[in-house]
């Protein structure tokens, strides 16, 4: 529900239903289990519709480091995680992290996608 409530604006409910859906996997789920990252990243995407920038750097990062560990450092959630981080350092006006982290999204499509993939091309439209 709080994907619906984010992509309609509902911001406010969206961050309930993150809030809520992190109570209950955290409450059936390891801590570092995929899906919680999920929500991490959910939460963090909000945080950044609304300019917090650093609490959505720290939703993001608990996000990556969830995925690094479960997925490996190559997978293509982890690099979606390193875009949505480039993304906050660019609206921050933080260029060259921005771009470090766009690069490092991308280095990580071209291995575990394809070069004609379209998240790799997102990579390359972020760039």
């Amino acid at each position: 529900m709080g994907g619906l409530q984010h992509a309609l604006g509902h911001f406010d409910k969206a961050m309930e239903s993150y809030n809520e859906a992190l109570k209950i996997r955290q409450l059936n789920l390891p801590s570092d289990h995929p899906p919680i990252a999920s929500i991490y990243q959910s939460i963090g995407g909000v945080l950044h519709e609304y300019g917090r920038y650093e609490d959505a750097l720290e939703n993001y990062k608990h996000a990556l480091d969830i995925r690094t560990k479960a997925l490996g450092l190559n997978h293509s959630s982890v690099a979606i995680v390193y875009k949505s981080i480039g993304g906050v350092y660019l609206d921050q006006g933080e260029y060259d992290q921005a771009l470090k982290q766009y690069i490092r999204a991308l280095e990580i499509c071209m291995i575990t996608l394809s070069e004609n993939h379209p998240s790799t091309g997102d990579c390359y439209h972020s760039l």
